[in-house]
């Protein structure tokens, strides 16, 4: 029955040759065979179809004129009714091998199985011999199967397919010979064949390939095939092999059945070699180059010439599984060099035409790549979970020597790659400006470690860890030039087994950490034994022995930090105080060192108090006489007592005490206080309309800055004519420091509201405050009557007590209030004041008048 098939199968094809070689059609040949002129495709193929026969082993002879290609393949050639391949789902083998681009794997997305490809083979042999343990037949006419006799002395054994044929001319075996010596390991996408003959003129080449290890790798619902190849090509009596590392993965896309493949190579120690470039693989090289650092292999569909890939919906989205498979791939990878060179990639698309680069890679599959990189969990934590990059911090620098893992997750928050740890990442410098915040090294650890942390490690790990960071001098020493703030954690332990820091302040190289000398602040004695700790604190962290002269800006601001100093100590409050003070005056006009000091110690409780304790210096009123009269009987006022700066600086000094206690927040007039209001608030009782305000459904949040005059509720409450001239008396304190436009300044807050929907709040200045209404609309002028009255019901000086005379009028015009008939004659004024202090000691006007004329007699006289 197969005979006849095969019969009726030669009789078909003829004429359909026969018709063929008309004139008209010809061409049709030169147009099939010519697509593979010169490139020797069908070796590929015929690999290819050996493997999908389930071969195991092949063996490709080229002698002189003839060619040879044997597999074992336990899939054998079958013939079908000829009369029903249009009907029929899977046509016989003999029925595709002589037909033009009709395959046996109808639905499977595989290089088609004696299809066009196939007819690569008429480019160097006019009639190809096919032979198996069912058949034995040529080729003629392209497409014509006839039965011909089995060749004596072929080398076919027993199960073996044969295809063989007389090679056109020398040129042709030339192209033959040159295609299979540069071969370079053409199984690695085969499935099954794992062993490849060569003899080309009697060199003998040898490939070979073998599968290590395997895992399957699940993603969600993907399962990934992860596994190591061993290749070897063996070419006369020179040998070699390469290691690979594959991951593949299956998926259906339509009713197409695809595939997609990554390898790389890498050496002996697991790590990646990069290849610059690679063809796009699909069984074999095709003419698109990927230049990304590894090779890529799919079953993509592919252009007529067996060229290119398609630009179509099943290649697309085979492109973005490769894009997918890629991510997944370079993350069990692990390789730094590979993740580079894909950033790297990304920096040059940043100035390149992207079609200068690939136009696979840059517009299909590369761009992908990177954006799903920038995302995806890509790296792993302590714990061997994949986190984003931006979740993870990088350790490097070695830290690894001194922390374990338990430390370095403690320390940073569990979320730490510990693959960086011993990188050179001066090797990637891409990498590197990426990461930028998140590499974790010296610094990081010591910014991490706190007081509770060390407490609980012994004295053989900290001994450890001082030397540890003796061997990372060099990153100590940049460390300290650059003012790290590292050295503002407390990691060194001091003799009193307390924890503290190297310095309080960021700003400053000087140590708050001694060599020996107070308990409380100098190193731990026995940890000095050791060389190496000593030259630790000695020579790369600068620390000295204590001393009168060692007292410094940051010791200082540590014993206040530290509370070590007693409120009642005034000698050593005295002392450190001046420390401070002389260091602030003494900068001059440099006024970042001034500024840096001023927001060191304003946040320090470091003033003595009249209630025996230390306070924040913007808490502290002065003990002036107008602040002392107008907070007199106010309990929550707290002053700088007199007697400590009367008894503990002097006067040399005291210029140089209140210059730096009045810049770190102490009030010498009139304070002024921020509140922050939000709400529900009375808007109205500042002054702001419905019209300046949406209505509450547009509203999204409102908010209010307010400002008070420190202690005027108070004096409201228990209002006095001293009480009313000692503000007075701020506010000319404050005049004679600024103008009136600037003290009005103080006095205006803010209003804001975000309406709905907006991201960015409006806003507008708010003149009346709280402080402008204390100022301007509350009762706190005495009358000449006696009676209180806000400064907007006092037109004039008239009608204010006469105590109000020594007020300068700077005050009283800010208030708004007018100078008028008592000020037209100051010299009267004046006359009259001179005549009322000589009266007050026993001098009368006619005295007076007396004495002047005796000293006029006298004047002429000697004239």
């Amino acid at each position: 029955m197969i005979n006849n098939l095969f019969t009726k199968l030669t009789e078909s094809r003829r004429k359909v040759a026969e018709t063929l070689a008309n004139p008209a059609t010809i061409g049709l040949w030169n147009l099939i065979v010519d697509k593979y002129s010169g490139k020797a495709h069908f070796v590929y193929e015929l690999l290819q179809n050996a493997d999908d026969a389930g071969a195991r082993n092949v063996r490709l002879v080229l002698d002189g004129d003839r060619f040879s290609f044997f597999h074992d393949g336990s899939k054998h050639f079958s013939v079908s009714d000829v009369d029903r391949e249009d009907t029929e789902e899977k046509i016989g083998d003999v029925n595709a091998i002589s037909s033009i681009g009709h395959s046996t794997k109808i639905g499977e997305n595989k290089i088609g199985k004696f299809g066009i490809g196939f007819k690569s083979i008429f480019a160097y042999c006019d009639v190809p011999h096919v032979e198996d343990d069912n058949f034995s037949f040529d080729i003629q006419n392209f497409i014509v199967p006839v039965e011909s006799a089995r060749l004596v002395e072929s080398g076919r054994c027993g199960g073996e397919t044969l295809f063989c044929g007389k090679v056109k001319s020398l040129a042709k075996a030339e192209e033959i010979a040159a295609m299979i010596d540069s071969l370079d390991y053409p199984l690695n996408y085969l499935n099954n064949v794992v062993m490849l003959d060569c003899s080309v003129d009697g060199k003998i080449y040898n490939f070979k390939k073998n599968v290590s290890s395997s895992k399957i790798i699940e993603e969600g619902e993907r399962k990934i095939l992860f596994y190591s190849l061993v290749a070897g090509k063996t070419v006369g009596q020179s040998s070699m092999s390469q290691k690979f590392s594959c991951a593949t993965e299956s998926f259906l896309s339509g009713s197409q059945q695809m595939s997609a493949t990554l390898s790389m190579p890498i050496d002996g120690d697991g790590n990646a070699i990069l290849c610059d470039s690679s063809a796009l693989n699909c069984f074999f090289p095709l003419l698109e180059q990927s230049t990304l650092p590894f090779i890529i292999h799919g079953t993509f569909l592919l252009s007529d010439n067996r060229e290119n890939t398609l630009q179509n919906e099943e290649n697309n989205a085979l492109r973005q599984q490769i894009a997918s498979l890629s991510v997944v791939f370079l993350k069990y990878q692990k390789s730094w060099e590979t993740v580079e060179r894909v950033l790297e990639m990304k920096e040059k698309c940043k100035y390149e035409n992207v079609n200068s680069i690939n136009r696979l890679c840059s517009e299909r599959l590369f761009q992908t790549i990177v954006s799903e990189s920038s995302s995806a969990p890509f790296f792993q934590n302590t714990d061997g979970h994949f986190l984003p990059m931006s979740g993870l911090n990088f350790c490097v620098e070695n830290v690894g020597k001194v922390l374990d893992d338990d430390d370095i997750a403690t320390l940073a928050d569990g979320n730490v790659n510990k693959d960086f740890d011993k990188v050179d990442l001066t090797k990637y410098p891409i990498l590197s400006k990426i990461l930028g915040s998140r590499l974790w090294g010296v610094e990081a650890m010591l910014l991490s470690l706190d007081e509770n942390f060390m407490k609980h490690k012994s004295d053989g790990w900290l001994m450890n860890f001082y030397r540890y960071l003796y061997g990372e001098r060099k990153v100590l020493s940049k460390l300290l030039r650059g003012k790290s703030e590292a050295f503002t954690k407390s990691w060194i332990k001091c003799a009193d087994g307390q924890f503290r820091s190297l310095r309080l302040n960021a700003n400053y190289q000087t140590a708050s950490v001694y060599l020996s000398g107070d308990a409380s602040h100098s190193v731990c004695p026995e940890m000095l034994n050791d060389k190496e700790i000593f030259l630790l604190f000695a020579d790369v962290l600068h620390l000295e022995h204590f001393s009168e002269q060692s007292l410094t800006v940051d010791f200082v601001a540590q014993q206040f930090h530290e509370q070590m100093v007693e409120p009642l100590d005034y000698d050593t409050l005295a002392k450190y105080i001046m420390v401070a003070a002389s260091e602030y005056v003494g900068a001059g006009f440099d006024f970042e060192r001034k500024k840096s000091i001023v927001e060191q110690f304003s946040s320090l409780q470091l003033l003595p108090t009249n209630k025996y304790t230390l306070s924040l210096p913007r808490l502290v009123l002065a003990e002036t006489a107008s602040q002392r009269i107008f907070f007199a009987d106010n309990a929550d006022s707290v002053f700088l007592p007199n007697n400590f700066i009367e008894r503990h600086i002097s006067p040399s000094d005291r210029q140089t005490f209140y210059t730096f206690i009045s810049a770190c927040g102490v009030c010498f007039d009139v304070r002024i206080d921020s509140d922050v209001l939000r709400h529900p608030i009375d808007y109205k009782e500042f002054g702001i309309t419905e019209e300046e305000m949406p209505s509450p459904s547009k509203l999204k949040e409102t908010e209010i800055e307010d400002r008070k005059i420190a202690g005027f509720d108070h004096f409201l409450h228990h209002p006095s004519l001293d009480k009313s001239l000692a503000f007075c008396r701020m506010l000319q304190n404050l005049f004679e420091k600024e103008v009136s436009t600037e003290v009005m300044k103080k006095i205006t807050g803010r209003y804001r509201y975000t309406p709905k929907g907006k991201r960015n709040p409006v806003e507008t200045s708010l003149k009346n405050t709280t402080a402008y209404r204390q100022l301007f609309q509350s009762r706190w002028l005495m009358k000449s009557n006696g009676e209180y009255a806000s400064a907007a019901e006092i037109p004039s000086t008239d009608m204010l007590m006469p105590a109000y005379d020594e007020i300068p009028y700077s005050v009283f015009s800010f208030l708004g209030i007018a100078l008028k008939k008592r000020d037209e004659d100051a010299e009267a004024r004046e006359a009259l004041h001179l005549i009322r202090e000589l009266e007050s000691v026993g001098i009368t006007k006619e005295k007076l008048y007396e004495m002047l004329r005796d000293k006029l007699k006298m004047l002429n006289a000697k004239c």
